[in-house]
C-alpha cells in the first residue's frame, strides 16, 4: 500500500480524533466549571439565609410550632448601640434584607409587598433584652398597612 491512499489517510484522521494529551492527564475544564457553578450557588443561598438570620439572641419559649410559610418577610430589631462608649441607647436599628430602614420606609416595604404578596405573613426578629414597647410601634405600622399575619420571632427551649 502506498503511503497517499484514501485508506491510509483515512485511518490518520480517525486515530488524531481519538488521541489523549501526550502526558495522559485527563481533561479537567468540565470539573472545573461544575465547582464553580457550585460554589457560586452556595455563595447565593448562604446570602439568602444570612438575610433572614441576622445575628440576635431572640426570647425564649416553652411551646409553639415551627412554621414553614412560602411568603415570609422578616424584621429585625436590634438595639442601637453609642459608638464611642459602645453602651446601648434607647433608640433601635430596624433592617430589613440586611438594610437598614426607617419607619416611613418600612410601612411603604410593606404595601409594597402586600400589594404583590397579600398574604404574606411578616416576622419580627427583636432582641429578647428589648422590652416589648420599642416593639410595640412596629407592630401597629404592619397593622396600619394592612399586614394580616405578624409573628414574633423566639427560640425554642429544649
Amino acid at each position: 500500500m502506498r503511503v497517499g491512499t484514501p485508506s491510509t489517510r483515512r485511518s490518520a484522521v480517525v486515530r488524531s480524533i481519538h488521541r489523549t494529551s501526550g502526558d495522559g492527564m485527563p481533561n479537567v475544564t468540565p470539573m472545573i466549571d461544575v465547582m464553580m457553578c457550585l460554589i457560586i450557588f452556595f455563595l447565593l443561598v448562604g446570602r439568602l439565609v444570612a438575610e433572614q438570620r441576622s445575628e440576635m439572641l431572640l426570647p425564649p419559649a416553652v411551646s409553639g410550632t415551627d412554621e414553614k410559610i412560602a411568603e415570609n418577610f422578616f424584621i429585625n430589631i436590634t438595639p442601637t448601640r453609642n459608638e464611642r462608649t459602645g453602651e446601648r441607647t434607647d433608640r433601635v436599628s430596624i433592617t430589613v434584607e440586611n438594610q437598614p430602614v426607617d419607619a416611613d420606609r418600612l410601612a411603604q416595604l410593606l404595601r409594597d409587598r402586600l400589594s404583590n404578596v397579600p398574604d404574606t405573613v411578616v416576622h419580627l426578629r427583636a432582641e429578647r433584652t428589648l422590652p416589648f414597647a420599642t416593639i410595640s410601634p412596629i407592630i401597629d405600622t404592619c397593622r396600619d398597612v394592612g399586614v394580616g399575619s405578624v409573628r414574633l420571632a423566639t427560640e425554642h427551649i429544649q
